[in-house]
């Protein structure tokens, strides 16, 4: 008798988180899309970087076309579905939201201005040549592990933006339903690491590949099983290293399915070679 009792108490506790389950994922937004800022005045001056602080870098002209550009295809994509807007609040990606909005009804959105999916931090940019010898140093060691001083590692972007996925998730399974789309202004580099969290991909593979170009967006889409899937082809850098096997592993790139996870591969005609630091940002 006891024993049937446990069993059929394990049964029901099954099937219910699998029926809340069902119910969260079918509630929460169709996609996120993670959309890079408009060319700033440091992408196309770099040496802006070493005169105005990084936050207060704001978009050129061009930066703002892309922008409203960006803003009229997002549109088209979403049409008059609801969108939750998550900026960057450094200068560079509010402008960038200021512009994209113009496409958008008043009543269709509403926006929060989220601190955790700002750039890397640089810290303390020395001087032109003390900053290229920690440049080369940067090189050998990895982006992902390397700290400039007095600013942040990529292992510290990943540590917020694991605490900022964990704070969004929440808000879908609260507002049930509220959101049919989400939108993240934000930078580069973040939006790698962004990608890299949400589907466990290693270190190496975020960095073998190609910055998103100004204004560029990445979409996640829904699937029928409610788990979120990239639908848009990212770039790998060609002079990256080659991804090795290093044995059993949970990385969806560090065995020989390496490929064939939820990002499918760009037309390699668009590679391009990253010849600068600050292209990242």
């Amino acid at each position: 008798g006891e024993l049937f009792l446990d069993l059929l108490a394990e049964l029901v506790v099954k099937v219910l988180s699998t029926l809340i389950w069902r119910h969260r994922t079918k509630t929460r937004p169709k996609r996120i899309i993670l959309v890079r800022h408009g060319e700033s005045l440091g992408n196309k001056y770099p040496s802006t970087y070493f005169d105005v602080p990084d936050n207060l870098i704001p978009l050129t002209d061009k930066g703002r076309r892309e922008a409203r550009e960006a803003g009229e295809s997002l549109k088209q994509l979403i049409g008059n579905e609801t969108v939750s807007f998550y900026v960057s609040p450094f200068l560079r990606t509010a402008q960038t939201f200021e512009e994209m909005i113009k496409a958008f009804d008043r009543g269709q959105y509403w926006v929060r201005y989220e601190p955790r999916i700002r750039e890397q931090e640089w810290g303390f940019l020395p001087g032109k040549e003390s900053f290229e010898e920690a440049r080369a140093k940067r090189q050998h060691v990895g982006r992902f592990f390397f700290r400039f001083q007095g600013g942040e590692s990529g292992a510290d972007v990943y540590d917020r933006v694991t605490s900022f996925l964990h704070t969004l998730f929440r808000e879908f399974d609260s507002k049930g339903g509220q959101m049919d789309n989400v939108i993240l202004v934000s930078h580069g580099f973040t939006c790698r690491v962004f990608i890299m969290r949400y589907f466990h991909y290693s270190y190496q593979e975020m960095e073998s590949w190609e910055n998103l170009r100004n204004c560029e967006y990445v979409i996640l889409e829904k699937n029928k099983s409610g788990a979120y899937e990239c639908i848009t082809p990212l770039e790998r850098n060609p002079l990256a290293p080659p991804l090795t096997d290093h044995g059993p592993c949970m990385c969806r790139t560090c065995s020989k399915a390496a490929g064939k996870g939820p990002i499918p591969p760009r037309d390699k005609s668009r590679y391009s070679v990253l010849t600068d630091i600050f292209r990242n940002d």
